[in-house]
């Protein structure tokens, strides 16, 4: 595999629980970080606030080591493959802001979490919170399942003909180059087929990919034939046009892609 295919991601948020729903996220986080040779940067955050902290200080002070630890744990495993990892810790009421923020100040270019956690994040992973971190984020956002791993064995891109369908080709031509993986297109526009597929073809020029074109319950038929061609990577822009991709990317189907899908989700941001 080669790194430099991958230089857009030389920074990588992994936001962890320490919960065993988070493991997929860890091990693709790290795997990726190996695959781009990109720092890491582990970060937990501990639902808090003043009130909380002034009544129950044992406990926050507990909760606080017990992040700690757990981040420990993944920061020894990307260590011992030779990555360069930070630990960071954040106390707050809300943990989508502290997400965004962190991401921001330390200019990060993929955020990896898990799709289900303890109290903490499964009330960021899942309803409209996960969109809340989607659109208020300048990164990208991969979204990975327990049981998820990325290996290439076919990468499902869903197109509209956006300029968000551009970027979320070009991230999939870089990363389908590194595992040597096949790309399959669904497009989810009413537009002709062809005209789709020639608006991202050229971002995925020597690879080797197939085009379809889908109608009815995006998110279903997306997750469906993800299955059906074994993807273990599902890549979508981060918002499309007001009849296609904007469903999925801002509202409830969006959520549903997620939340079906068993594979990992990457919601690709220029």
């Amino acid at each position: 595999m080669t790194t430099q295919l991958l230089e857009k991601f030389t920074k990588i948020l992994l936001a962890t629980d320490g919960s065993e729903y988070i493991t997929g996220a860890e091990n693709e986080a790290i795997n990726l970080a190996k695959i781009c040779d990109s720092e890491i940067y582990i970060m937990s955050v501990v639902l808090s606030n003043p009130e909380y902290s002034t009544l129950a200080p044992k406990l926050v002070k507990q909760a606080e080591q017990d992040a700690i630890d757990c981040m420990d744990i993944v920061q020894v495993k990307a260590n011992s493959v030779g990555i360069k990892s930070h630990t960071i810790l954040r106390s707050s009421e809300y943990i989508y802001p502290e997400i965004v923020a962190t991401a921001q100040e330390q200019n990060i270019d993929l955020i990896v979490v898990g799709r289900r956690g303890k109290k903490g994040l499964l009330k960021l992973l899942m309803g409209s919170r996960t969109n809340d971190v989607i659109n208020h984020v300048h990164c990208s956002v991969l979204v990975v399942p327990r049981a998820a791993k990325i290996r290439g064995k076919n990468i499902l891109l869903v197109i509209d003909g956006s300029s968000y369908s551009r970027v979320a080709a070009t991230i999939t031509a870089k990363i389908a180059k590194c595992f040597d993986a096949p790309v399959t297109i669904i497009s989810v526009s009413n537009d002709d087929e062809s005209k789709e597929t020639i608006k991202v073809d050229k971002f995925l020029q020597e690879i080797n990919f197939d085009s379809n074109i889908i109608a009815g319950k995006y998110a279903e038929d997306i997750v469906e034939t993800a299955k059906n061609i074994g993807s273990d990577l599902i890549v979508i822009g981060d918002h499309g046009y007001n009849t296609g991709l904007k469903k999925i990317f801002i509202g409830s189907v969006s959520e549903k892609v997620i939340s079906l899908a068993e594979s990992a989700v990457l919601v690709a941001r220029n």
